[in-house]
Formats: structure tokens, sequence, C-alpha cells
């Protein structure tokens, strides 16, 4: 953890008393706050999770700042309403002046949002029976065609017919100059009372969602630009503020309060093997030796030690792990009695914080109920690494550093009871944020090109768009009006039952991100530091152990099958293979 964010603890635990000075945003950080711009109901899930219940925790932050992620979030929910609304308002003018058009528009657009709804998920059995499959091969962009033609064509068509009805009974020769100037007046003056109203209909509906894109765009191009000091958007009132507040130094903290995921934030567990060992010093004669006394804090503090080594500023750039921090994890569980000495009875908040001497103390009475890790993060690249160019010996650019934005996190455990060392690995991998929302790097900032986004982006979302602008605007007045209400639920549930849910249940960083790695040298990056951190964690495990003259060989063995589990067999001899261990691979090679 970097220094700014260390703060002074009174007690066991506490809160940072440190001050959040303005600095640049990173780059998770705008990537997340382009989220809510991006998807409405990004925003709903995040303030819905950190801002509504006041009393429950946060996940921990590592590479973004979350209190900044809030507040674009009730930015854009701001400037979406307002856009719903104008939508809204259009339809409610359309529906009272040109009904039908109306009407048409309104359901060619749910016709496409059901199209884009079977196109985009899988559909399940009852679904399909509403939804038929059939609409993904068969519309495409037909229902722009379809609505061109029901909006515009056959109105006018059927307008123009009954123009022209008190002419089909004449003759060609009844038909002279002053008939066709009338006829020619007549369909004239039916076409345009006709396309008037439907003309400005869409008109003004494509202005109100281009106008709403380009004011995205600019917030996208300004406020969240590279290298700029933020400028954060306003919150609604008070309250909100003492909340983000808050959120702005719990998300810095060492204990994870969590309702039901330990390793909440970190992504999906990738790797994890434990074992317990004797502790016992050298025999010769093949007897059991002598039970040995072991300190967790040396053995603690060891590996902590070797693990800082990976990110060791005497190593070169080119050796040194990016982004490496190592920081104590304390875990707790969310549901607490109002007296715990993890509650602060007065606000009815969780500390975010245990003091240097609280984390020895969980170190060395692993019983407590709360468990120490220590967690090893790789991924998050600081200020100054991202300039360090690939070179050669002569110092010429071969390439620029370019992060895989892959987060990777080892969590060690360490306990010593009943004369048993227990060791616990877990690795995890956080993949990165979804390629929709690294639409802030994929703006240019000339305005010309932000206004022919804007138009292509609001005529491809027109009809859905204005079809579901009531709905969005109705669910989103609801929202917001019974947020209040929300907050005051999980106020009096907090002050009312002893015992109460305090675990964080979402991280934004892994509601943002993709299902899993999208390249390939991601998925090799993370694999590549998780064996680093692996290799690091077992040798440093066994090198305290032959120090103290314990018996390492079961230790051994169960590092071996750990670490090599997989097995390359070559010859035409073998017809079979064999993998050891759970994450055991093998490959097999004919000559």
């Amino acid at each position: 953890m970097s220094a700014e964010h260390a703060g002074a603890v009174a007690g066991p635990f506490g809160f940072r008393v440190t001050e959040q000075t303005a600095v640049p945003l990173t780059e998770q950080t705008r990537q997340l706050c382009c989220a809510p711009y991006v998807n409405g109901e990004f925003a709903n899930q995040v303030i819905g999770e950190v801002i509504e219940d006041e009393h429950r925790a946060v996940a921990p932050s590592f590479g973004f700042d979350l209190a900044a992620v809030v507040r674009h979030c009730y930015q854009a929910r701001r400037i979406l309403l307002l856009r719903n609304a104008l939508l809204t308002g259009l339809l409610g003018a359309g529906l009272g002046y040109v009904q039908k058009p109306t009407i048409t528009l309104l359901t060619v657009g749910a016709l496409m949002h059901t199209v884009r709804f079977v196109r985009t998920r899988r559909p399940s059995r009852r679904q399909r029976v509403f939804l038929p499959v059939i609409l993904h091969h068969l519309l495409g962009w037909a229902p722009f065609l379809v609505a061109a033609l029901v909006y515009f064509g056959l109105p006018l068509a059927g307008q123009a017919g009954a123009a022209l009805r008190p002419f089909t009974g004449l003759s060609r020769d009844d038909l002279g100059g002053d008939a066709l100037l009338d006829l020619a007046s007549r369909t004239g003056e039916a076409v345009w009372h006709l396309a008037a109203g439907p003309v400005a209909l869409a008109v003004l509906t494509l202005a109100v969602l281009v106008g709403y894109h380009v004011i995205t765009y600019r917030i996208l191009t300004s406020s969240l630009a590279h290298s700029e000091y933020p400028v954060l958007p306003p919150l609604p009132n008070a309250r909100i503020a003492r909340r983000v507040a808050r959120v702005a130094t719990a998300q810095y903290g060492n204990v994870t309060v969590h309702s039901a995921d330990p390793f909440l934030g970190t992504g999906d567990v990738v790797r994890a093997w434990s074992f317990a060992l004797r502790l016992r010093r050298h025999s010769r004669d093949g007897a059991p030796g002598e039970p040995v006394m072991l300190d967790p804090l040396k053995i603690n503090d060891e590996v902590r030690r070797r693990l800082m080594e990976l990110g060791d500023e005497d190593l070169s750039h080119q050796q040194r792990v990016p982004g490496t921090c190592l920081v104590p994890h304390i875990v707790a569980d969310g549901l607490r009695d109002l007296d715990d000495e993890l509650v602060c009875g007065r606000e009815r908040l969780t500390f975010p914080v245990a003091a240097p001497a609280t984390v020895d103390a969980i170190i060395r009475h692993p019983q407590g109920g709360l468990r120490h890790f220590q967690r090893v993060v790789v991924g998050n690249v600081v200020a100054g690494e991202a300039d360090n160019a690939v070179r050669t010996d002569d110092g010429r650019v071969v390439a620029r550093l370019r992060h895989q934005e892959v987060g990777v996190s080892a969590f060690v455990h360490l306990a010593v009871e009943g004369g048993l060392l227990y060791v616990e690995f877990v690795a995890t991998v956080l993949p990165p944020v979804q390629h929709r929302y690294h639409l802030l790097d994929a703006l240019h900032g000339s305005a010309g090109r932000q206004w022919g986004r804007a138009i292509g982006q609001a005529w491809r979302g027109w009809l859905t768009d204005t079809a579901a602008a009531p709905w969005r605007l109705g669910r989103g007045v609801w929202r917001v009006s019974t947020g209040r209400s929300r907050m005051n639920r999980a106020e009096r549930a907090s002050r009312e039952f002893r015992r109460y849910d305090y675990g964080a249940r979402l991280s934004v960083r892994t509601l943002a991100a993709e299902p899993e790695p999208v390249t390939y040298l991601q998925k090799l990056d993370a694999e590549k530091y998780v064996k680093l951190i692996e290799r690091v964690t077992a040798e440093s495990v066994l090198d305290h152990l032959e120090r103290h003259h314990i018996d390492t060989a079961e230790f051994s063995r169960r590092v071996s099958v750990i670490q090599d589990n997989s097995i390359h067999i070559s010859g035409s001899t073998f017809q079979a293979a064999t993998a050891i261990g759970v994450t055991g691979s093998v490959t097999q090679l004919q000559n």
C-alpha cells in the first residue's frame, strides 16, 4: 500500500485519519468512471450497493478510486434521467398529434429491443416460447427498413390515394392544366400535413439522443482525460456526501468484512492448495524428532520479505515484477453483533483498518474468527513504470510498455497450531475491464469527430432508446425517489437488530470486468505471475524451516507434487498420459 494511504489507528481497529488529496486518475479509475455513461444499470448497481446501505463495508480498492466512480455514477444517472424525460415528453406529444406514426415507432422499437435481447442473451426455455429464436436469423437491420416503410411510406400512400380519389373518374380530356395543378396542390398539401408531424417527431427525438451522446463524450474527453486532475461531479445531498467521504477512506483498509466471498474484488480462484506439517527436528535414526516451537511472526516476516523482493527497487526495471504490492489482508465475516470489537457501536460501522499490533495478534492467535493473509497484488502499474519502454543496449526504443490489464492476487496464510505449521495458498485472477468501458480511450478530442460519432450512435439506437424511454424513466424515477427510504430502512435494521450483516457483497471492479482474460497473452501473464509468487512462497517457507533445523522432507515432497504437476511424455511406446495434482496437466508428444 502506498504511503499516502497510511493513517493512524488509535485502538486495535480504527478508521483512517489521513486527508485525501487530489491526484490524477489512474487508468482503472477512468475506465470505471466511464462505465455508468455507457451502461446505465452499472450506475444503479454501484449506488445501490455502496451508498444505499450506509453501514455496509466496502471491498478493498487496488488501482482505482471508488469515491470518484460513485460521483460519476450519480452524474451519469442524472443525465440519463433527463434524456429519458425529454424522449417521454416527445412521445406523449406525438400520441396527441401524430398518433399512428408514434404507435408505429413504439411498436418497431419494441420489436428491435426484443431482437437485441435474443441476440445478446441466451434465453431460457420459457423465454424462447415468447421470444422465437427465428427473429435472430430473420431480423437484422430489417426493422429499420420496416420502420421507414410503415412510418412514412404506407401513410403517405394512403393520403396520396385519398387526394387522388376525386380525379379517378375523370377522362384524359378532362384532366387539363387547371385540373393537374389542382391535383398537384392537393397532393402536396396532403403529404405536407401527413409528413410534418412524423418528421418533426423523428428529428426531435434524434436531436435529444445526439445531444445526450455529445454531452457524455465531452465529459469523457475533459474531466476524465489523461493527466488531468479530477474535477469530481457534485453529490445530491450532505448525507450521501458523508457516506462517500467514508468510502473514500475505507476502501484502502486492510480489513475485508464480507458477506460470502473473502476474496471479494480479486476475481476467480485459479489455484489453491494447503497442507499441515509436523514441526519436528531432523532425526538421523528415523525416529520422530523433538517438537520445535516456531514463532508464526518470524515465518510470516520471512515470507513477506521474500515476496517483496519481487518488486525490489534494487532490481532493474527489466527484472522487476511490475506493479507489485504487498499488504496484510484481514478477513472477517459480515454478520456481527453491535458490541463486536470490529464494529464501531456509535456509528454502527465496521473498522476498515487494523493496527500493526492487531495484525500481529491475529497472526499469533488464528482461532479468533479473523483470518490473516499476506496479499500480493501484481498488475497495478504505478506512476513512472508506464514510461519504462523496452530498449536495446544502445537506448533505442523497441516497444512501449503495454500493461495487460489483468490483476493477479495471491493470498498466503501461515498459522502455527497444535505443533503443526499450516500453509495455505490461494491465487486469483481478475480479468480486464470490459472493452466497451474503454470508450474514453477511443474518443478523439476534436469536436467534429465527437459530433459524427454521436450522430451515428444516436441513429443506431434511435428506435430502441426512444421506445424504451418511458419504461426507463419510470424505473429511474422510482430508484431515485425511493433511495432515501432504502437508506432509512437499512439504518433502522442496523439499529433495531442486535446482529447485522455488515459484509460487502459486491465489488465495483468485478462488476465491470470481462468474464475471463481476453487475449492469450493475458492468460499467459496471469499464469506466469501465479507461478512466480507460488515458487517464492514455497522456497521462503522451506528456507525458514531449514534454518531452524526442522525436518522438511515431507514439505519438499508436497511442494514437488504441487509445482511439478505437468508431465511431458515423448516417444511412441507410451499410449497413456498421467497428470498429478488437482490442477495437473499433461502433454503427450509423438516422435
